[in-house]
């Protein structure tokens, strides 16, 4: 055996560690990384050599294949962070991918009658780069959209071994073994077969994906909704306390200010000051709104941030207990976190909400600072733990759909906002 059949004997290696370590760009990297990927990855194509080089059967190749399969994966496992249901996610994407590109070059140099030299080599190397290519555009991005990868190993072990079936034993069967004898068009055949059958597992995986991902984000959020409204029935029964022993201690105290004279009047203005805070309470028209932002506007009163609000709340009785506190507490929750690290006078978040026509429209600004990256939910959250937060803005977005509306995010010139419009309900 040549330099050359050792090489391409290595062919199913290197397109493995190529397309896994694509899928795996986003993943977390372990230290030493680069010398990690590099004694991995030479692990896997000497081990390729041992395994395959002299097989000459079908049958004596599976082991083989088997072996290079979780070696692939072993590396990834090694280099990457990620738990190791995200890296089998992956290797096995790679896997199938690996099965898709070399049937497309069997049929391409079938069709083409291409069996060696400079032509074999530019047929490779061109189907190779436009394989990495389908990979970056369409898989990684996928699986970095997502952020976790949430399909069942299960179900991926199914798609593995389907796919090893299709490639490998139902050949030997079905070909090999029923007819006798393979002819260059029967091998074509059954390649064009195996390209399309794995090319609708591949359908099948990132669509799992992405319905799983969906299902995990709407679940989310719906416990979004339910802890807003969990907070919002503790507030609404602080407030309520708070009014009543503000409001009983103020007519005390001004009893107290008659008998005192003078002498406690700068004490006397201090705490009248400190009471009237109290006296801010909103009155919108819509007493969940009400509570939520009263509580929102004793928090930014305390951190020195200017919030206003403008609202004909009884407007809003068609929206939910939950989904009034989701939308308005992620707004004003979004806001605080944005201008709280701002200088004092841009510590400002202002809260417009009428009706426009037959439309409800919530309008809200204000400050920020630094570079926020775009996603189709708006803007991609600051915070460090990107799995934990993040999904203010798709509750808001949700809760918008859910009633037809439209909502739109703009960045700009240091000014952030948030604009929606939701049909009213027609009046029976």
């Amino acid at each position: 055996m040549n330099i050359w059949d050792v090489a391409w004997k290595c062919e199913l290696t290197f397109e493995l560690l190529v397309f896994s370590f694509l899928m795996c760009r986003h993943f977390g990297k372990k230290s030493f990384f680069w010398l990690r990927a590099a004694a991995g990855s030479g692990i896997c194509l000497f081990g390729s050599v041992l395994l395959v080089s002299n097989t000459t059967t079908m049958w004596e190749s599976i082991p083989g294949i088997i072996m290079i399969f979780l070696l692939s994966m072993l590396t990834m496992v090694f280099c990457y962070e990620n738990p190791v249901r995200e890296i089998l996610f992956v290797s096995i994407a790679a896997y199938i991918t690996q099965i898709v590109l070399y049937s497309v070059f069997i049929l391409l140099q079938t069709f083409l009658e291409i069996s060696s030299g400079i032509s074999f080599i530019v047929l490779y190397a061109l189907l190779l780069a436009i394989a990495i290519a389908i990979v970056l555009h369409f898989m990684e991005k996928r699986i970095s959209e997502t952020g976790h990868v949430t399909v069942h190993p299960g179900f991926l072990l199914i798609l593995l071994v389907t796919a090893g079936l299709i490639d490998t034993v139902f050949k030997f069967y079905m070909v090999d073994h029923m007819l006798g004898v393979e002819t260059k068009e029967i091998f074509a055949a059954w390649k064009l077969f195996s390209m399309v059958a794995c090319l609708l597992l591949l359908m099948v995986q990132f669509g799992t994906l992405k319905r799983n991902s969906i299902s995990a984000q709407k679940q989310q959020l719906e416990d979004l909704l339910y802890k807003k409204q969990q907070q919002y029935e503790l507030s609404r029964k602080n407030m309520e306390l708070i009014n009543i022993k503000c409001h009983d201690l103020k007519h005390w105290f001004q009893r107290l200010q008659g008998l005192s004279g003078s002498a406690y009047e700068k004490e006397a203005k201090e705490i009248q000051k400190a009471l009237t805070i109290y006296d801010s309470m909103f009155q919108t028209g819509n007493q969940i709104l009400d509570t939520i932002l009263t509580e929102k506007k004793l928090y930014c009163e305390y951190n020195k941030i200017n919030m206003t609000c403008i609202a004909e709340g009884e407007k809003l009785d068609f929206l939910s207990e939950s989904e009034i506190c989701s939308l308005f507490g992620n707004i004003v929750d979004n806001a605080v976190t944005a201008v709280s690290h701002l200088e004092e006078e841009k510590r400002t978040i202002n809260i417009l909400v009428r009706t426009r026509g037959n439309f409800l429209s919530i309008h809200e600004e204000n400050y920020f600072e630094g570079e926020l990256k775009k996603t189709a939910d708006g803007f991609e959250t600051t915070k460090k733990d990107k799995e934990h937060h993040g999904f203010g803005l798709k509750s808001i977005r949700m809760i918008t759909e859910n009633y037809h509306g439209n909502m739109s995010v703009t960045a700009e010139d240091g000014i952030f906002n948030i604009n929606i419009l939701i049909p009213l309900p027609i009046e029976k």
